[in-house]
């Protein structure tokens, strides 16, 4: 019925990560993460309104955050650098999302859902609820409330998959 649907795909996004040029060859902070996010939804909805898609498949939780909360480290407690607390940094992250939603929804229907990873565990389950509580009365977007490392979607005759590699045995997977 050439029905459409836009699977928005921002993983690693690993907001609240400082990088330095001389150690990392490049730099990377909260404003450089923050601005690639944004571009990425701008070019994304522009392509929506073009394609005049009828659903949005909004994928954002895998390393979403790059620390999993007080302890400034990974999910399995691997030390990071961050430039802000945890608390901002959180705020951030979920104001980024809900704008985000806001600006995709205008154009179709957004539906968002949980993938588990290996630097923001927690923190990206706790955005997804953050979300779910934001929208929970919009009829155009539905957010998922799964607690598993994969996800499953099924458009049309199509099913998409989803996991974040870490939980992943590279033997299970399809070469």
């Amino acid at each position: 019925n050439n029905s459409l649907m836009l699977e928005v795909n921002i993983c690693d996004l690993h907001l609240g990560k400082l990088a330095f040029s001389s150690t990392c060859g490049e730099e990377y902070n909260l404003e450089i993460a923050k601005q690639r996010f944004n571009d990425y939804i701008q070019k994304e909805y522009e392509r929506a309104k073009e394609y005049k898609v009828e659903k949005i498949l909004f994928v954002w939780s895998n390393d979403f955050f790059n620390t999993d909360g007080i302890s400034y480290s990974t999910t399995g407690g691997t030390p990071q650098q961050s430039g802000m607390s945890w608390q901002q940094l959180f705020l951030d992250g979920c104001d980024l999302l809900v704008n985000a939603i806001d600006l995709l929804s205008t154009v179709a229907p957004v539906k968002s859902f949980y993938i588990a990873s290996n630097h923001s565990r927690q923190a990206d389950f706790y955005a997804l609820c953050y979300l779910s509580a934001w929208f929970r009365a919009d009829k155009s977007v539905e957010i998922i409330k799964n607690q598993k490392t994969r996800y499953y979607e099924q458009y049309g005759t199509v099913l998409l998959g989803f996991s974040h590699s870490y939980y992943e045995k590279e033997k299970n997977l399809y070469h």
